[in-house]
């Protein structure tokens, strides 16, 4: 027969094996909890419309009717969101025009460009506090001088 030793410390190795049990079953009950709440996100961001994934790339090639030329292009990385559009060979004086994202009919983004020499730059990047908003495939970019005539246009694509 095997000999446990004093009932006080019978009691004291079950409350012991039943906090071990208890501390395992805590710990699988939140892995558990934590694949099931992945599992779900990944599947609404997969089965939701106009939602791109942690690693996308789109690009535009802006034309229009002068010889201005340019692209746009969407970047989103797990750490950060970027999205930066490139003009050159602008006929317009020196100032400033915008860029303009459209889902639609529907604008996603309108900030300003400046525009000198006949090029413009616009970089946005959520890691330097810019807000860039979530793009995909088919949205198209507008690039307009400062009366709003539209210079260039272009859709996003995968990259």
């Amino acid at each position: 027969m095997d000999w446990a030793g004093p009932p006080e410390r019978q009691r004291q190795s079950k409350k012991e094996e039943l906090e071990n049990m208890l501390t395992k079953s805590v710990g699988i009950t939140f892995g558990i909890a934590a694949l099931l709440l992945g599992l779900a996100f990944s599947m609404v961001v997969s089965s939701s419309p106009g939602i791109v994934s942690a690693a996308t790339r789109l690009e535009a090639r802006l034309a229009g009717p002068t010889l201005a030329s340019g692209k746009a292009r969407f970047e989103m990385r797990n750490d950060r969101v970027l999205f930066t559009t490139e003009v050159e060979d602008v006929e317009q004086a020196d100032g400033t025009g915008s860029v303009r994202v459209l889902n639609g009919a529907t604008e996603v983004l309108s900030a300003p460009l400046a525009i000198a020499g006949g090029f413009a730059d616009l970089n946005l990047d959520t890691r330097l506090g810019d807000t860039v908003p979530s793009m995909a495939a088919g949205f198209s970019v507008e690039v307009r001088d400062g009366n709003g005539a539209l210079i260039l246009t272009g859709t996003l694509q995968p990259d």
